[in-house]
């Protein structure tokens, strides 16, 4: 792919960045907080963990052929 050369932007390529008289720089630590995690996730890895885990405790289970809901698993032997 060939890049093209444009000229769109060299009216304002080498103008100064805007700095508001409104509102006051935001410091770095307060930019930083903006990218943190969404607040409204919070707790939502420990469910996660919690599921992997019920799910770890039934395969467990079902690997050793115990009744899980009134029916019989697989436990890896045929002669029964």
């Amino acid at each position: 792919m060939k890049l093209k050369k444009t000229k769109k932007y060299d009216d304002i390529i080498n103008l100064e960045h805007h700095v508001s008289k409104k509102h006051p720089h935001m410091d770095i630590k307060n930019r930083a907080a903006q990218f943190a995690p969404f607040a409204a996730l919070t707790g939502h890895e420990e469910a996660i963990d919690d599921t992997a885990k019920s799910h770890l405790d039934e395969l467990e289970r079902l690997e050793q052929g115990v009744k899980l809901d009134g029916v019989d698993y697989y436990d890896g032997d045929f002669d029964d």
